[in-house]
C-alpha cells in the first residue's frame, strides 16, 4: 500500500517550517536588517508591550548582555 504524503513525518525532521504561520524570514526591530528565522530570536519588549519582537542574534546577544551587566543603557 503505498501513500502519496511526500511530507516528512514528525513536527520538523531537522527542517525550518515554511509556512504562513512561520515566516522563513524575520525583521530585526534594532538594526533593521532580515533574517532567516532560524537567525533571529523573539523576546517580549517591555517598553512597547506589542509581545513578541524579533531580534538579530548579535543585537539580542548585545542587548541581553547589557541586561545581564545590570541594566545600564549604553
Amino acid at each position: 500500500m503505498a501513500t502519496t504524503n511526500i511530507l516528512p513525518q514528525g513536527p520538523y525532521q531537522g527542517k525550518t517550517p515554511q509556512s504562513e504561520t512561520y515566516p522563513s524570514k524575520k525583521k530585526c526591530y534594532i538594526c533593521g536588517d532580515t533574517y532567516p528565522r532560524d537567525l533571529a530570536h523573539f523576546y517580549l519588549n517591555e517598553l512597547t508591550g506589542d509581545g513578541l519582537t524579533w531580534m538579530c542574534i548579535p543585537c539580542y546577544d548585545q542587548k541581553i548582555g547589557i541586561v545581564e551587566n545590570g541594566g545600564e543603557s549604553r
